[in-house]
């Protein structure tokens, strides 16, 4: 049969028909087994509902897709004088894990039986697992793809229907393709160039597009269809079909964050970036290097991808290409894992080398073998030998006691080279290795946010999710998952909209200096598409309010608009309203104000916390602590608490913020760098050199005179008063750079301490006050190679007297960017900065009183932060002594932190769907939008006005 014969039924159809016809003959009633009734109580029993196609059903059993017609053209009120009886709105919903088809009623809510000898039991059953699904634009044919066929079978069941029953067939068509689908679009033909239906199937193995015709469907040799490469793995698609443009397939991928426009039918590709540029962006941020105009079939390191999904494309950008030639973009395997013998002893990768503890050792010859004295202690095992400067034993592999026997290691505990090499106990972000193999190790890698993060790899691996086209076909609007964006693009031109860098309170400052180039959500999407609306009376006032140039007389009837629907990770509906009254504004929709009263955002009030202890301050700021400023609320102005709102209530967002004083750089903490050297100045002063090649302090936001803190693992003692590499003595080692270049610090001796940071025990024995938590502190020389040699770790902090302003997800904002590795302050935007300097008292300054006005004659440079949220000032701790009557500034202690919430008052509005979110579809007919949650096998009504949710279909 072919999917455009409608003559004839399949055997199961009319197998159906007799079976009914017998139990209504012979009057058994439905609780007889082998029968049951039109009215019996039926649930439908989803199974993880994926995606679903719309079709309206016409009482003259015509069908046609619901989203290929007008509303006008489905009446499903019944109130047409011509048409008394109402249609009907099916929805034919593919059950992945169950392996079926269910057809429901999306007007009454009831599901169509297909089994009448077990009542309750409505679905379809299938022998694979079917996906993405897409009906004809006349109705006739449903075709859907499978996830677990080893060929990717394509399916096609007929979908005639009645306003009594639906049919579909129990014998679904079979169509074989190279590979499994994940998506499918119907692509009508164009009578003009003879060209003829097809199904556009996303081919994600093959990193293309695959074109089918529709005609003879299950008949032919996949090798005659038109295959489209693309940049990556196509995961969704949509269809442009508008009048004025050529007709266009917008693919959206799953591993690449380019949008790809294939015009039809000379299937021309066009690759867009949905990313900002990288020289463009801060450090840290999503960005794009480059995107291919094309792709060819040639070597992994020059046919213009990412193969490897690092972020660098083909030789010479990726560092694991060793050539143009070079087949795989993948870094060299492990030296026990790479099919070579590297220490020549005849014996290859483990478990054949006994010299490799593990598939993943980077090494295989042994520590006793390999003419390096390993040894990390002077005394193991109870075998004392002389010791070098080093502070390991003097005895060398065969001389070493520890290499008697079969020994490998000449020690017990784990050598100094393995714990600095593999970073054992540390996060995949900190411990030198570069675990995900993409050719940056730790804080270089783009996937590593800040040095405590666990792997190295990508939080997404997805960082495209969905493709929608707005009804004129104007604009594509394209979810960005792992940066939580909404991208808008021009469907003519494909530009991308950066609707950030628009003025007033249509724009966003913030999200203009992380590089975002859309709208940006709470959640990550995962599903959109498009609908009309009317906006509510609230929102009437606010969008005359933002844009009084659209909106100067208010149309009859209200205010139309278009708007995207956006499903997230966390079950929620987003809207952005794409257009209104005809204007593109691209905007997310707000929660309705009370009246038109626009609400304030707030600050919650600061606390403080002194080495990691919270400090009480009642209901006052404590006077003897550094503080933002007098703690008042003024609402008129924004100002709570000492911190100064922005006026923009749109620049704010929810997050907690921290003002650290001599805090730590986030994303400074590593275990990769060494002391290298000691050398003269070009002013004759004795510095010493720090070096990295792994790290990035440019990017980190390192600045002259901040403190480079050195912790070698444990208490280290080196060196005497008459030794020529100084004196040093302690757990932590502070030294103040004078310069810095991308991988490379210069450090300088004024200021160098050693700190003993002693333990309960020491106390003790030293009888000194237990409850005094200082430290020992003593004067440090310049460091000197030959003591900092051991396994350690460093990070880098702030200087007396500078705070670091830190946002849970703003995080730490600067200017700094490494050129050619020397560090170049991008902007002198005082928006960027992170730092925050207290008030300097004057010299003799006599105080009587703690309580300060502002400004106030006692300090010489009390400068206001500023930043694109709020502003506050910062001074000193203050004590009063009641015997004397007088006042007196006091050392801030060091890590003071101040902690402060920032509630804004934009909130979006949003409705709640379910758990796990699969797709959104709209409905013209009844103007709903139908949510499926996979997660909870549900369908969920919603109103595309106000996100109102109804019950649940099923």
């Amino acid at each position: 049969m072919s999917p455009t014969d409608t003559r004839t039924l399949p055997t199961a159809i009319y197998r159906l028909i007799v079976i009914v016809a017998l139990c209504n003959a012979v009057g058994l009633g439905p609780g007889l087994t082998g029968c049951s009734d039109e009215t019996a109580n039926r649930t439908l029993n989803l199974g993880s509902p994926i995606d679903m196609a719309v079709l309206c059903v016409n009482a003259d059993a015509t069908v046609k897709s619901a989203v290929a017609i007008s509303p006008a053209s489905c009446n499903v009120t019944g109130s047409d004088a011509a048409d008394s009886k109402p249609n009907q709105l099916w929805g034919i919903v593919t059950n992945t894990e169950a392996a079926s088809i269910a057809v429901i009623n999306l007007i009454t809510g009831v599901s169509e039986d297909f089994d009448k000898f077990n009542p309750g039991y409505t679905r379809l059953k299938l022998s694979g697992q079917p996906n993405s699904i897409v009906a004809s634009p006349a109705g006739t044919y449903s075709y859907f793809t499978q996830i677990n066929s080893a060929n990717g079978d394509l399916q096609a069941a007929a979908s005639i229907g009645r306003i009594d029953t639906t049919k579909i067939s129990a014998d679904p068509l079979y169509q074989a393709i190279p590979a499994i689908g994940t998506a499918i679009t119907y692509v009508p033909g164009d009578d003009a160039s003879t060209t003829t239906d097809q199904l556009a199937v996303a081919i994600p193995e093959k990193k293309g597009i695959l074109l089918v015709p529709v005609a003879n469907f299950g008949q032919h040799d996949p090798q005659n269809f038109t295959f489209i490469a693309t940049p990556g793995r196509p995961r969704r698609m949509a269809l442009r079909q508008a009048n004025n443009q050529p007709p266009a397939l917008f693919v959206a991928h799953d591993d690449v964050p380019t949008l790809s426009i294939i015009t039809l039918p000379s299937n021309e590709i066009l690759n867009i970036s949905l990313l900002p540029d990288c020289s463009e962006t801060p450090a840290g941020k999503e960005c794009i290097t480059t995107v291919p105009a094309e792709v060819s079939e040639t070597s992994a390191c020059s046919n213009g991808l990412d193969d490897d999904l690092d972020g660098f494309i083909d030789y010479p950008e990726d560092k694991q290409c060793e050539s143009a030639q070079d087949d795989s973009e993948m870094a060299p395997m492990a030296a026990c894992n790479d099919g070579h013998d590297n220490d020549g002893d005849g014996l290859t990768d483990f478990p054949e080398d006994t010299d490799c503890n593990s598939p993943d050792s980077f090494m295989e010859q042994s520590q006793c073998t390999d003419g390096v004295n390993n040894d990390t202690q002077a005394e193991l095992s109870g075998v004392k030998t002389s010791v070098d400067t080093l502070g390991r034993d003097a005895a060398v592999d065969g001389d070493d006691p520890q290499c008697a026997g079969d020994a490998t290691l000449e020690s017990t505990a784990v050598p100094y080279w393995v714990t600095w090499q593999l970073g054992i106990g540390l996060p995949e972000c900190a411990n030198g290795i570069d675990d995900d193999q993409d050719g940056t190790p730790d804080l270089a890698d783009p996937d590593c946010q800040f040095s405590s993060k666990k792997s190295e790899f990508p939080l997404t691996s997805s960082p495209m999710s969905d493709v929608a086209l707005s009804s004129d076909g104007k604009y594509a609007y394209v979810t960005l998952r792992g940066s939580r964006q909404v991208v808008v693009v021009d469907a003519a031109t494909g530009e991308t909209l950066s609707l950030n860098q628009r003025d007033g309170d249509f724009g966003h400052r913030l999200w203009q200096l992380e590089g975002n180039l859309g709208v940006v959500l709470p959640t990550p999407p995962v599903a959109v598409t498009f609908s009309p609306n009317k906006l509510t009376s609230n929102y009437q006032y606010w969008f005359k309010k933002l844009f009084p140039e659209y909106a100067k007389q208010e149309p009859n009837g209200g205010f139309d608009a278009e708007s995207a629907y956006i499903a997230t990770t966390a079950g929620d509906v987003f809207m952005i309203d794409a257009a209104i009254d005809g204007n593109q504004v691209h905007m997310l929709r707000q929660t309705a104000y009370n009246g038109l009263t626009e609400p304030l955002s707030t600050v919650s009030t600061p606390e403080l916390f002194d080495n990691g202890k919270k400090v009480s301050q009642s209901f006052a700021a404590r006077a003897d602590y550094a503080n933002l400023g007098p703690f008042t609320v003024d609402s008129s102005s924004l100002s709570y608490y000492g911190v100064h709102l922005t006026a923009s209530s749109r620049t704010l967002r929810n997050e907690t913020w921290s003002v650290i004083h001599q805090g730590t750089l986030p994303t400074s903490h590593r275990t990769t760098g060494r002391i290298v050297s000691q050398q003269r100045d070009s002013d004759g002063e004795s510095v010493a050199i720090f070096y990295d090649p792994y790290a990035d302090f440019c990017e980190v936001g390192v600045e002259p005179g901040d403190i480079l803190v050195l912790r070698p693992g444990y208490r280290l003692s080196c060196g005497s008063e008459d030794s020529p590499i100084g004196i040093f003595k302690g757990d932590r080692f502070e030294f103040r750079i004078r310069r810095l270049t991308a991988d490379t610090l210069v450090l300088e001796s004024d200021g160098a301490v050693g700190i003993v940071e002693l333990t309960e025990e020491e106390r003790e024995q030293m009888q000194l006050n237990p409850n005094d938590p200082g430290d020992l502190t003593y004067v440090a020389s310049l460091p000197h190679p030959n003591c900092f040699v051991t396994a350690g770790s460093y990070e880098i902090e702030a200087p007396a007297g500078t705070y670091l302003v830190v946002g849970s997800q703003t995080g730490y904002l600067h200017s700094w960017r490494s050129n050619g590795g020397i560090c170049e302050q991008q902007s002198n935007d005082p928006l960027h900065t992170g730092r925050a300097r207290e008030a300097t008292p004057k010299s003799g300054t006599d105080l009587d009183t703690c309580t300060l006005p502002l400004p106030d004659s006692s300090f010489e440079n009390e400068v206001l932060f500023s930043n694109f949220l709020f502003s506050f000032n910062v001074r000193p701790g203050c004590v009063f002594d009641p015997l004397t009557g007088n006042a007196q500034f006091v050392k801030t202690p060091r890590h003071l932190q101040i902690r402060f919430q920032v509630r804004s008052g934009f909130t979006a509005a949003r409705g709640v769907a379910g758990t796990t979110l699969t797709s959104i579809h709209p409905s013209p007919v009844n103007k709903l939008l139908y949510v499926i949650d996979s997660g909870g096998s549900t369908i969920t009504p919603f109103s595309p006005n106000t996100l109102a949710p109804s019950s649940p279909l099923f």
